[in-house]
């Protein structure tokens, strides 16, 4: 009998840790999702990551990262020009074209293609 309880307790310390863990992971995102609608954003893209392999961070100069669910062709890409407007989810995606003039590439709504990460 003794045993099972010890059982029971350890089920349910690991069901608070799960839990712990879900709520500041939620946290988290709401955080991210608020800091990034309030922001004002026009910076260049300077990196990326995929070590996830199921989403792609891209780094932005002033500090930021924007996160894309993969599959992510036809998205922005190093060296690309990103502009968003202080408590909007939308921006815009600039690339440069062949003569190294920046032209309008592609405009983004942070809610469609968020995936709550980062």
């Amino acid at each position: 009998m003794k045993k099972l309880n010890k059982r029971a307790k350890g089920n349910i310390a690991v069901i608070i840790f799960m839990v712990v863990i879900l709520i500041t992971y939620f946290i988290w995102v709401r955080t991210y999702h608020v800091n990034f609608y309030q922001s004002m954003i026009n910076s260049i893209v300077i990196d990326s990551s995929d070590w996830q392999k199921r989403s792609i961070d891209f780094y932005l100069r002033d500090g930021s990262i924007i996160n894309f669910v993969v599959p992510v062709e036809d998205k922005m890409k190093i060296g690309d020009s990103v502009s968003k407007p202080a408590n909007s989810t939308f921006f815009e995606v600039y690339r440069k074209n062949d003569s190294g003039v920046y032209y309008l590439f592609k405009q983004y709504d942070f809610k469609q293609y968020d995936n709550g990460t980062k």
